[in-house]
């Protein structure tokens, strides 16, 4: 299929939408973007200027709570190789910005993705 369009040049070449997309997100100032590779599908999400605040710390674990929704804590911190306590932190100024919500509430809380994304 890539090559039927750059034959009917609908393609300049391959590959370099991506590193377009990278030097203009950096140009306007915002986060890079983030890719998700699945067995039959391939996403690329580009974030808005709400996640220019984030460490990349704090993208994974948005990325990690994106990929994988209703997590507790503890899971989200496995998989970011993290402490808990810094993930709950991460996870604080997720919620304050709405990328994040919590549902529940003591020891059985999880998040998810907020809805005003």
């Amino acid at each position: 299929m890539a090559s039927l369009m750059r034959d009917l040049n609908y393609l300049e070449e391959y590959g370099r939408g991506i590193d377009l997309v990278f030097s203009n997100m950096r140009r306007l100032g915002l986060p890079r973007p983030v890719f998700r590779n699945s067995a039959n599908m391939f996403a690329v999400t580009l974030l808005s200027k709400r996640f220019s605040s984030l460490t990349e710390r704090q993208l994974a674990v948005w990325q990690v709570v994106l990929n994988r929704s209703r997590l507790p804590a503890k899971s989200i911190a496995e998989q970011v190789a993290v402490s808990k306590p810094t993930v709950v932190s991460d996870l604080k100024k997720l919620v304050d910005l709405g990328l994040v919500v919590s549902v529940g509430a003591g020891p059985s809380v999880v998040y998810e993705i907020g809805s005003d994304l």
